[in-house]
């Protein structure tokens, strides 16, 4: 009996030792599990953020796609935009050499011209874009007096910036002499159409370009060879976007009217207005405009009976 129960213990010493071993295991077995299950979450909380932020990236990605794709172009824009009342629409007659109704690859840059030709008027040269053999045109003439006459839709092709006509809106200014200095009254309003049509199709001041930078051509002459005063256009144009006052020193025009009947409708209007005539010319600082049509009042008279040949004499 003592011998049976002696050797009780013995009998149990296995048992428990192997008890003990797994228990020992599984406490191993459990602290790995709390250590490993903190890695996986943070992996997998780092997995989710990073397909959160590639979900962001293509929702951006796309919105810009269909910005794109859905953003009109400027020639869409320029066929839905309304012409505003100051500018008179007098477009060349279809199917003229000067008109060629070809569409506008695009709108990138606006062209500014001189018209070359001095004391010549808006409406005379738009008249001769519309003759049969003119091959020329623009789509606007800024007149001395700073009227502006549209010659060519928006969305057409003009015939004056040569290989830039495809994507380009052209202004003839034009101008008293042969200096191709504007007027006050038509540099104002050049500044005016510029920045409607910059505000229209969207256009930097970068996107402003003389004819120059086309061609190498000397138009706009004067401010081919005068660049500081081209620079203060550029920034007049700002200035004017701007609702600031802008101010030239380009010399004031006579219209017709003024210089057949005085520029102030007063008694004493002699005594208080210069002499705007051809043969007091120099006195308003057309220096050289005697050596041109100051002198010569066939630019009055023309008419839609003066021969082609004979208006090309005069004016081209």
């Amino acid at each position: 009996m003592n011998r049976h129960m002696a050797a009780q213990p013995a009998q149990f010493m296995p048992n428990n030792r192997i008890i003990n071993f797994n228990e020992s295991k599984n406490i191993r077995q459990r602290n790995q599990t709390k250590k490993t299950a903190p890695k996986r979450k943070n992996k997998l909380k780092k997995n989710v953020i990073f397909l959160f932020i590639e979900l962001i990236i293509l929702i951006s990605l796309g919105a810009q796609a269909f910005l794109i794709l859905s953003k009109k172009s400027n020639v869409e824009i320029a066929a839905e935009t309304k012409i505003p009342s100051w500018i008179d629409v007098q477009l060349i007659d279809q199917g003229n050499p000067s008109r060629s109704g070809v569409i506008l690859e695009g709108i990138n840059d606006i062209v500014i011209h001189y018209v070359g030709n001095p004391r010549t008027t808006a409406q005379q040269n738009r008249d001769f874009y519309n003759q049969q053999d003119s091959d020329v045109c623009s789509h606007f003439v800024v007149g001395m007096d700073g009227e502006i006459i549209m010659c060519v839709p928006l969305t057409e092709k003009s015939a004056s910036s040569n290989d830039r006509n495809k994507d380009t809106i052209s202004i003839e200014v034009c101008h008293p002499d042969v200096t191709g200095e504007f007027t006050d009254e038509s540099y104002q309003s050049l500044i005016k159409l510029v920045n409607w049509l910059r505000a229209t199709f969207n256009l930097s001041t970068d996107h402003v370009i003389r004819h120059y930078e086309v061609t190498g051509k000397e138009c706009p002459m004067y401010y081919v060879k005068n660049p500081e005063k081209w620079d203060q256009f550029k920034a007049d144009l700002k200035a004017a976007e701007e609702g600031k006052e802008v101010t030239s020193t380009y010399p004031k025009h006579a219209s017709e009217d003024d210089i057949n009947y005085g520029l102030d409708d007063s008694d004493d209007t002699e005594d208080d207005t210069e002499d705007y005539s051809a043969e007091n010319s120099e006195d308003v600082d057309y220096s050289e405009s005697n050596d041109y049509y100051a002198d010569n009042a066939e630019y009055i008279e023309y008419s839609y009976e003066t021969p082609v040949e004979e208006y090309e004499e005069i004016y081209y």
